[in-house]
C-alpha cells in the first residue's frame, strides 16, 4: 500500500495508466467486483483541449452499445474526483480516455492519443 493512500479511506490499491514514459489511452483497472475512491487526472498542456475519462462497469474493456457507467471531464492541469464510500463497479473498472462525451448508449468513444491524459486511481477489490 502507497503511502498516498493513507488519506484515502477504504482504497488498498493504486494504478496509472502509465507505462514507461508513456501514457496509455485506456487501462484495466480490475476484472472483478471492485470500489473506485480517487481519480486524478493529468491533462497536458500542449493537447490544448478538453479530455474526458469514460469509466465502464466491465472486466473485459470498453463494450461498444454500452454507457459508461460515468465519466469525467479534465482540461490542462490535474482535475481530482472523490469518492467518499467509493463508486461501486460489479464487474470490474475499466477506462477510456476519449474526446468527446457519452451521446447515446450506442456511442463508442473517440480515443484520444497516447500521453494526452494521466490517469491515477485508488480502488479496492472486494
Amino acid at each position: 500500500m502507497g503511502l498516498r493512500n493513507i488519506h484515502v479511506a477504504g482504497a488498498d490499491s493504486t494504478t496509472t495508466n502509465k507505462s514507461g514514459t508513456d501514457w496509455g489511452t485506456s487501462l484495466q483497472v480490475s476484472a472483478a467486483r471492485s470500489k473506485l475512491y480517487t481519480v486524478a487526472i493529468n491533462v497536458r498542456t500542449a493537447v490544448g483541449a478538453d479530455r474526458l475519462i469514460w469509466f465502464y462497469d466491465t472486466a473485459a474493456g470498453a463494450e461498444t452499445g454500452k454507457d459508461p457507467a460515468f465519466w469525467v471531464r479534465a482540461y490542462n492541469g490535474v482535475t481530482t474526483l472523490f469518492h467518499a464510500e467509493g463508486k461501486l463497479f460489479n464487474s470490474g473498472i475499466y477506462y477510456v480516455v476519449a474526446t468527446d462525451e457519452p451521446a447515446d448508449a450506442d456511442t463508442a468513444p473517440t480515443v484520444g492519443s497516447a500521453n494526452d491524459a494521466l490517469v491515477t486511481v485508488d480502488y479496492r477489490v472486494l
